[in-house]
Formats: structure tokens, sequence, C-alpha cells
């Protein structure tokens, strides 16, 4: 519950186009992909489309996640939080 309660309160400086001091990892997670993206004051990056698979375990998604990071040129302490929306699975 506290994790919603901070990002409520972080969007509304996004909206407003404020710095919200980093950038942030994007993910919208459906029944067919995972949508990622790095976003901050500049706007949206490259958006990235990972297959989602029910045999994908944390690990191998946290590892695509570090090599998506690596490739674009970042690292996990470099980002400022991270916001995730989902469907409910078919």
């Amino acid at each position: 519950m506290l994790r919603a309660v901070r990002i409520r309160r972080i969007m509304p400086a996004c909206f407003r186009g404020e710095d919200m001091g980093g950038e942030f990892l994007l993910a919208d997670i459906g029944n067919t992909s995972i949508k990622i993206a790095f976003g901050g004051g500049d706007g949206l990056g490259t958006i990235y489309a990972l297959p989602t698979k029910t045999q994908y375990t944390v690990d191998s998604i946290g590892l695509s996640l570090l090599q998506l990071l690596a490739a674009s040129g970042r690292h996990a302490g470099s980002l400022a939080g991270c916001a995730i929306c989902s469907v409910v699975p078919e």
C-alpha cells in the first residue's frame, strides 16, 4: 500500500513537467508482451517489448531487465523508481 501512495505523489509532478529527480523504469505487463521504457523529465525513450510467458521466473525477467539497462547505457542504481501496470491474466 505504501508504494501506491508514493506513486500517486510522484505522478502529479510528472504531469506538470517537473523534474522528478531521475529516470523511472515504466512497465506495462500484458497477456502477450511486457512493454518496458525508461522515462523522466525528457519524456520516454525507446520502448522495449518482451514476450509474456508463464514459464519465465523472477530471475529470468530480472536478468532481461539488467540486459536492457546495459544495452541502453543505464544501470539499476541510476533509476529513481519504477511504475508497473498489469492486466488480469487470461
